[in-house]
């Protein structure tokens, strides 16, 4: 009967301890990329012309936008899938310069309505 009881107390310890540390535990969210879809498109939201990267010329710019004209569907596609993955790595560095040029870029391969 000794050892029944040791057992029972044991056990109501052990697992009435673990019961609170559990709750004591903060639950934490899983990284999401919902989060960072949404920071993208305050970006792409929020730049202005006069906000565009400084340290690029303008030319740069004109010059992709002429070569941009040339590609086809598929082309495009495809390049806006690198932009957009490059925006999101610098997203995650913080560089908003880089993550604005890239929006930039993003914009120029956008099809015109």
């Amino acid at each position: 009967m000794k050892k029944i009881f040791v057992i029972f107390v044991f056990s109501f310890i052990f697992l009435s301890g673990r019961a609170q540390s559990d709750q004591l535990d903060p639950f934490v969210l899983p990284e999401s990329s919902h989060r960072q879809q949404n920071q993208m498109q305050q970006n792409q939201d929020s730049i202005s012309p006069q906000e565009e990267n400084p340290l690029i010329d303008e030319s740069v710019y004109e010059a992709f936008r002429v070569k941009a004209s040339k590609l086809d569907k598929k082309g495009k596609m495809a390049l806006s899938s690198s932009f957009q993955e490059k925006q999101k790595k610098a997203m995650e560095k913080e560089d908003w310069s880089e993550v604005k040029h890239y929006q930039r870029l993003l914009n120029i391969l956008k099809p015109k309505n």
